[in-house]
Order: structure tokens, then sequence, then C-alpha cells
């Protein structure tokens, strides 16, 4: 039997797939495996999810390599895993659907209700720089797209509802109120039967303060010639400005993103969409907690409210950073460096001799220039 989890974003995406990294040799002993084919460096199955868009659905050595460790190990229980599959959209999923096979397959997924799910994703997409809009633009942006529900119904048009295994994301409702856990009995296992250690404590999500402080910086950063490559900051100076910004005091000001109009929204979507699952799945079907109250926001979290010396003081400390890692200009090159013994190099791995690769280091070190000369302008205007 095959699972595929494809997420969906924000939740506990990246502590299923450790826990499953840490655990492969235990969780094999049980008689479930967690591929090998198409993680290579990486905790989830990235390049497996990768491959179908860079051969237009053709696959190649990945899904073969795949194809393989499922042959070789014929009864046992697969997990790929990779909330970026949550993403494809109709032809992908076919795509995938062809490249798996005949085999049966369930695809399990989780529902996050809206009012807890928005605010996470928009910090999650902020701090690492792919988000560059206020909260209330983002809410916006967000609510005009596919709901929740319309992307489960992709995947159940590909797969069939009978095929899909669709779990709320929700302390109350896991299974013992861990996403890891829940998704094990998924499986048929547990962690009791691993004898598995405790996870390592999740990193805390930064403060409203530091959030709109490093959205603001990379905002002014990306409007600069030069300030991105492929369209987006570098992840080198997003990574350096998320650790500038850590040095800011949290102000202790409450802070709420979520408006009483967007909560009254969000309780909305969220009982569209449970109604839309639960009209197609077996079983119960998912109960959503009781909702909060919509209370008025105080504020709408923005780095004007954030002191101007505090600001300051980040910018100041991002310039040092960037300083430090790349002083003379020039990128490290071994974050892109691919393991000569894995059986292909990704596409992101660009060859530094091909002419993608001599182009972009010499437009990475530009934004690294550019990024510098921008700190130290928001330092200075501060």
């Amino acid at each position: 039997m095959l699972y595929l989890h494809i997420g969906t974003l924000k939740t506990g995406s990246t502590a299923i797939q450790s826990f499953m990294e840490a655990q492969a040799a235990g969780l094999a002993e049980l008689g479930v495996l967690y591929p090998l084919a198409g993680r290579r460096n990486r905790h989830k199955h990235f390049y497996l999810r990768q491959e179908i868009r860079r051969t237009d659905g053709a696959g190649g050595e990945e899904w073969a390599a795949l194809r393989d460790e499922l042959a070789s190990h014929a009864g046992k229980t697969f997990l790929l895993s990779d909330e970026g599959f949550v993403l494809f959209g109709a032809e992908d999923i076919a795509h995938l659907r062809r490249l798996l096979g005949e085999q049966p397959v369930t695809v399990v997924v989780y529902f996050r209700d809206y009012a807890s799910w928005l605010p996470s994703l928009y910090a999650e997409y902020t701090k690492n720089g792919r988000n560059l809009l206020d909260f209330d633009a983002y809410f916006e942006q967000v609510m005009a797209e596919p709901s929740q529900a319309n992307v489960i119904a992709r995947w159940a048009e590909a797969f069939g509802w009978e095929h899909l295994c669709v779990r709320l994301f929700n302390s109350a409702t896991l299974v013992n109120g861990d996403a890891v856990e829940d998704l094990l009995q998924v499986l048929g296992v547990s962690r009791a039967a691993l004898d598995a250690p405790a996870d390592a404590p999740v990193r805390a999500a930064p403060g409203w303060e530091a959030l709109e402080t490093a959205r603001a910086v990379l905002s002014r950063i990306a409007e600069l010639p030069g300030g991105t490559v492929d369209g987006r900051v570098p992840l080198f100076v997003r990574s350096a400005c998320m650790e500038a910004v850590t040095t800011i005091p949290p102000s202790g000001a409450r802070a709420e993103y979520l408006s009483a109009a967007q909560r009254l929204r969000c309780t909305e979507a969220t009982r569209r969409d449970t109604e839309l699952i639960n009209s197609h799945i077996s079983g119960p079907g998912l109960q959503v907690p009781k909702p909060k109250a919509a209370a008025k926001r105080p504020f709408l979290p923005t780095v004007a409210r954030v002191p101007a010396e505090s600001v300051a003081a980040a910018m100041s400390q991002l310039a040092v950073l960037l300083a430090a890692q790349v002083p003379d200009g020039k990128v490290e090159r071994s974050k892109r460096r691919v393991d000569k013994t894995t059986r292909a190099t990704p596409p992101e791995a660009v060859d530094d001799r091909s002419p993608e690769g001599k182009k972009r280091p010499k437009e990475e070190k530009k934004a690294a220039r550019k990024a510098r000369k921008a700190a130290a302008q928001a330092s200075a205007g501060s």
C-alpha cells in the first residue's frame, strides 16, 4: 500500500517528514518504508515532485529509482511526503497518478480552519521573503484563490474520494494532539511501537515586530535593480534578514492579524469547506471545533508600529551579517553543491560552467551588494 502525504501547507508537514527520516530504520522493521528515491539530501520527496514538472510528466531517474524501491519491497507500506504536491494543478496531478502506476494509493491531506491557517501561512511566506504584502492585502489574495476544499476536490478527481484520507489539523482532533502521531495512526503504527525519543522543540515563530520589519526591508531590497534573482530575493539574504530582525525586542503590545470581519469570513469559509468535504468522504466527517468570537482588532501589525531605533539596529545587523557572508562579493556555493554520490544533479544546482551557472553568481553578487546598501539606507533613514 502506498500513502501519498500532500500537506496542506502549515499543517505539521516538516515535523512529519523529519520524524520519518530520523526513524526510517525503526519504521522499516515495522513494515513502513520511507523511500530514499526523491529525497537525497532532503527530508521530503522534493525531487519526485520537481521531476514531474521538469520532465512535463515523463518522469526520470528519481521515478525509476522509486519504482525499483517499490518492486524490491512488495507488500510493504510506503509513504511519500511533500507538502508542495498540494500546489499541483490538474495536469501535474494526472501525471503523478500515471507515474504511480496501478498500485493502490491513498492520498493523505490535512484540512486546517481558516482562522488559524491564514495568519500562519502569512507568517511563513513573509519570513521566507515570498510575500511582501501587508496582512490585509495578503488575506484578500488568498481568499480569492481556490479554497482548501477545491484543492482537495482536484485530487479527488484524479484518485477518487474513496482514496482520499482527509484529516483535520487541530490539536483537539489530532491523535494525542500531535500531527506525527496522527499520521502514524493512518499508517498503522505508533510512537510507542517505535520507542522513539521525543521530538526536538519546535522553533518559535518570529514575533510580529520581527516579521513586519523583515517584510519592510525585503520589500526595499526587492525594489532595487538587481535586488532579486529570478524574481526572488536570494535565500542567503532572506536568511540573514530573519537573523537580523530577531534582535528586535517584543513590545508587549497585543498583536492580532485577523480583524473581526476577516474572522467571520474565515468561519464561513471553514464551514463551507467542511460541508463540501463531508459530503464526499465516508465516516463521521470532519468536526471543526467552535470558532473564537470575532473581536475587534486593536491594530494592524505593521513596521510603522515598531520603534525606529529597533528597526535601525536590525538593519545595521543585517548589513554586518551580509558583509560577513560575502565580504568580497562572492556567494558561498557549498549550499548549491550536490553530493557527487547522488544519482543526478537537481535543476537548482546549476553547473557553474553552464551559461546559467556563470550568470547566477554574478547576479547574486550584485544582489548582495544591493542588499547591504538597502540595509544601510534603511538604518540611516530610521
